[in-house]
């Protein structure tokens, strides 16, 4: 990664705790500009801005639910500001009720798919047009996969 992310400016869904706090932080010696954005919890987010800033990076925390589409797009929005248009997207949000299937109610799948399936398509919808601005995102046809048919 070294070099390859500086002045980068970089929208961190799940960046307070575990593996989206710990992308962070490798971000910060490179000289990218994650932000701990749309933890539940602004002194989670706020404590892992700290980090950054020792560490040499810059950072924003913002608290908000990556289920809000609303809030997704206010967060990226915020971090344009702050930054400039992003050019890196870490969608690393999730909720989830371990326990047995049968267990599991209406509520808990409900929650689990606004984090971890809505929250990933609203971070992507408001970090593509950022990413073209900044011209990356790529979006054309080259870069897209290519349909295969299926033989019958």
């Amino acid at each position: 990664m070294q070099g390859e992310t500086q002045g980068a400016g970089g929208d961190g869904h799940g960046g307070g705790r575990g593996i989206g706090k710990a992308i962070s932080l490798a971000y910060a010696p490179e000289g990218a500009a994650p932000s701990c954005v749309m933890d539940l919890k602004a002194e989670v987010a706020e404590a892992v801005v700290h980090e950054i800033v020792a560490a040499g990076g810059r950072a924003i925390a913002l608290q908000g639910n990556v289920a809000d589409r609303e809030e997704v797009f206010t967060a990226a929005a915020k971090l344009k500001h702050a930054f400039g248009p992003l050019t890196i997207l870490v969608n690393n949000a999730m909720w989830n009720r371990y326990g047995p299937l049968e267990e599991q109610t209406e509520a808990m799948i409900g929650r689990m798919i606004d984090v971890g399936f809505k929250g990933v398509i609203w971070g992507y919808q408001a970090a593509v047009p950022q990413m073209r601005e900044a011209g990356h995102g790529g979006g054309d046809r080259q870069h897209r996969p290519r349909r295969r048919r299926c033989s019958r």
